[in-house]
């Protein structure tokens, strides 16, 4: 985790409490998944957060979960880049996430 964010904000309660989980994923720092998040959040108009759970990135969301999972294929592209520079850091052959 970076010097900028060493711990991320905790998830929006109603978000964990209640929300579908619409994509897993890993090896990017907190700080980045946090931002592609709020872009997912304000592109899809949905509410939808993150937690981390196992080692891993779990996004969430209310509302309208297909509007969110297209925004989500929408943005995976950037998702990937930024998963595929951690790899590359740690000389790791990049798989990418997919969406649930």
């Amino acid at each position: 985790m970076s010097e900028t964010m060493k711990t991320p904000p905790p998830c929006n309660k109603d978000i964990y409490d209640n929300g579908t989980s619409v994509f897993i994923t890993h090896s990017i720092p907190s700080e980045d998944i946090e931002k592609w998040v709020k872009k997912i959040a304000k592109l899809s108009g949905q509410p939808v957060d993150w937690h981390f759970f196992g080692g891993r990135a779990v996004v969430l969301a209310l509302g309208d979960i297909q509007k969110v999972k297209d925004t989500i294929k929408t943005l995976l592209p950037e998702h990937n880049e930024l998963q595929k520079a951690e790899f590359e850091k740690l000389n790791i052959p990049y798989k990418p996430s997919y969406l649930m």
